[in-house]
């Protein structure tokens, strides 16, 4: 007790720092604090997020090494080829390749038109023509008639091509033989598509 009575004054004292202290920490706010007042020393280290701080505060790093170049992607849908003649080839019994074009694998849709003259003094000619994929010897489309001394004979189809290959304009004499024809002007046309729907 001796303890108490000669030391209660600065028993006293104590608890009113200590309490005074807490009530000072609890009622200090940002209005209490002066501009600038807090430094960065004063602010703990990764208690602050970005979000907390000022746009342009934090500086971006530099950019990092270029990725690697990304696989070629698929060729468009659409290419086209066209080849024209304006020669003059007489046709016989045997089919005479009036234009080729070479193209790669793909769907393609086909126009061809062959211009036809008839030389002989017979009233008619007689000619036929094909636009042929020549690697499955199949006819994409058939055109045949008769005419005076001249005609335009037009073809149409469509043809898919499972590896690269060639697409022929072709015509021949389909008379008795008596005839003179042949094709003066010719073009053949392919336009690749994405896919031939039925």
């Amino acid at each position: 007790m001796t303890f108490l009575r000669t030391n209660a004054l600065a028993l006293v004292a104590l608890f009113v720092a200590l309490g005074g202290t807490s009530y000072a920490a609890a009622q200090i706010g940002s209005a209490q604090i002066k501009d600038g007042a807090v430094k960065g020393r004063d602010v703990k280290d990764g208690s602050l997020s970005a979000k907390e701080l000022k746009p342009g505060t934090l500086l971006a790093g530099p950019a990092g090494p270029a990725g690697a170049a990304g696989p070629a992607g698929a060729p468009g849908p659409s290419d086209a080829w066209v080849r024209t003649s304006s020669e003059t080839d007489a046709l016989g019994p045997d089919d005479v390749t009036i234009l080729a074009v070479d193209v790669p694998a793909g769907a393609y849709l086909v126009n061809a038109t062959v211009r036809l003259r008839n030389a002989s003094d017979a009233e008619e000619g007689f000619a036929a023509c094909t636009v042929e994929n020549v690697a499955a010897e199949t006819g994409l489309d058939y055109g045949a008639g008769s005419w005076d001394k001249r005609r335009m004979l037009p073809l149409a189809g469509a043809v898919e091509l499972a590896e690269p290959g060639t697409v022929e304009l072709e015509c021949r004499e389909s008379g008795d033989g008596s005839e003179m024809v042949s094709a003066t002007a010719a073009t053949l046309t392919l336009l690749r598509v994405g896919t031939l729907h039925d």
